[in-house]
């Protein structure tokens, strides 16, 4: 009823439309994830009745700015519903209607909005489509729709909005990123020593630019407060995650090989460091909020990236790493433990342990701790221009049904979420107790006794969950 009552007074006086009343839907739908915790028949038959108009391209003779909320909009709610290529599929469309109303440039804002709330509204919408951009790129690992070479240079920002402001400079950040990570078909995922101290220093300086009231109050300096608005205690975890996720992608190729840790341990310490940093902070939001258990698809994203980054360390590096590794793993696999059934995050990560137990049971991993195996269930997009070998399987899959990521409601096909946890911690359990094994060495393969090939094959797996 808030929401209504909200909605009636800013559109005052004005004529209720169809494309307000598609605003509305969306905002309740989204807001219905929240408290029922996901996707639920209530909010899909309201986001339905959205899909059904907003799909009608040829009837629409102009664009308005509605018409980009709307698909930015459905964008964010896909993602409450853990469906990632939903949300690219949906903020591509806002992309490309913003940059048929001329958003990207200076003199069409101008030309086109001459009353000054209107073109403060444009640049809004425009900034805040422009994020989402990267970020569904980088869930999903497929191109951007938006690109800053088309982009005005002195095309308006909105100061008065602070998270907003740090989000635009974070999503330029990540197209720097984004480009400098090897492309498809490259022989090394590494990343030129240069090129990766300037990134690890621009996102580090990004990090420091924060307003100060928009800066974690990190619980392992002992600086968290227990109690501290709501809104702020969600943008303060989420600003402070994106930066460690972004440090994650310039460093991961430090732990993708035990070569690689071998060559560097201290950048390969460092990608470790991070992921449990990661660990540490959303432990903490749960401990201390109800936000993580009312939005957990949006925090799934960077737990699944620090556990892939951990299990590959202590894979490939166990006597280093897995000793060290275990509280904070342990502590992750507690939050792994109230993912949705029905979400994408936890097919994933089935997914993933479903390809390594083969491995995993010659290191000494027990037959009972195989997690359930149904071939009609399928991951969420892996990182198919980060890491394109790992995403055929899922690529020839969309093809097939269609797209179809919600791979129906039977019980019978979910994944058991403790059966996933417990085949974690064999896992890790597995990877780190051949430290123990110092007779098990074999030349040129480090601490492994597995081959050379059956551990490109465990990187390859965990790789397309960062």
């Amino acid at each position: 009823m808030e929401i209504v009552t909200n909605f009636q007074k800013e559109i005052g006086s004005q004529r209720l439309g169809h494309k307000d009343a598609h605003i509305l839907r969306l905002a309740i739908a989204t807001a219905i994830t929240h408290e029922i915790h996901g996707k639920n028949d209530l909010s899909e038959r309201l986001i339905h009745q959205v899909e059904q108009d907003v799909g009608k391209i040829s009837c629409a003779a102009e664009v308005e700015l509605k018409d980009i909320q709307i698909f930015g909009m459905l964008s964010l709610y896909f993602c409450h519903t853990e469906e990632e290529l939903f949300s690219w599929r949906a903020i591509g469309q806002a992309c490309r209607l913003a940059l048929e109303m001329g958003l990207h440039r200076k003199q069409s804002l101008l030309d086109n909005f001459k009353r000054a709330e209107e073109r403060k509204l444009a640049i809004q919408v425009f900034w805040v489509v422009y994020e989402l951009d990267r970020r569904w790129s980088f869930g999903t690992s497929l191109s951007f729709a938006l690109h800053d070479r088309d982009i005005d240079t002195p095309l308006p920002e909105l100061k008065a909005y602070p998270y907003l402001e740090g989000m635009i400079a974070y999503a330029r950040l990540c197209s720097r990123v984004w480009e400098a990570l090897p492309p498809y078909g490259s022989a090394s995922h590494a990343i030129p020593k240069e090129t990766e101290d300037y990134l690890e220093f621009i996102t580090s300086n990004w990090l420091d630019s924060i307003p100060q009231e928009l800066q974690l109050r990190h619980p392992r300096l002992g600086l968290a407060l227990k109690c501290q608005p709501r809104l702020l205690h969600r943008l303060r975890t989420l600003i402070y995650l994106r930066g460690n996720y972004l440090r994650t992608l310039i460093h991961r190729h430090h732990v993708l090989s035990p070569n690689n840790i071998n060559a560097d341990m201290a950048s390969a310490r460092l990608v470790v460091d991070i992921a449990q940093d990661s660990i540490q902070v959303l432990v903490h939001l749960n401990d201390t909020s109800d936000i993580h258990a009312r939005q957990q698809s949006v925090y799934h994203y960077y737990l699944l990236s620090a556990l892939a980054v951990i299990l590959l360390a202590v894979c490939h590096a166990p006597s280093k790493f897995a000793e060290a590794s275990r509280g904070p793993f342990v502590s992750a696999i507690d939050l792994v433990k109230e993912f949705s059934r029905h979400g994408t995050s936890s097919r994933r990560l089935m997914k993933t342990i479903r390809g390594i137990l083969p491995f995993a049971k010659s290191l000494g991993l027990h037959e009972e701790a195989e997690v359930p195996t149904n071939e009609a269930e399928t991951s969420t997009s892996t990182n198919l221009h980060l890491y394109p070998d790992t995403a055929t399987e899922t690529t020839n899959t969309w093809c097939w049904n269609g797209g179809n990521l919600n791979m129906g409601t039977d019980i019978s096909s979910m994944p058991d979420i403790f059966n996933i946890g417990n085949g974690l911690i064999d896992l890790y359990d597995a990877f780190g107790t051949q430290s123990l094994h110092p007779d098990a060495l074999t030349d040129g393969l480090g601490e492994q006794s597995l081959s050379e090939w059956e551990i490109e094959e465990i990187s390859r797996h965990f790789q397309g969950l960062i």
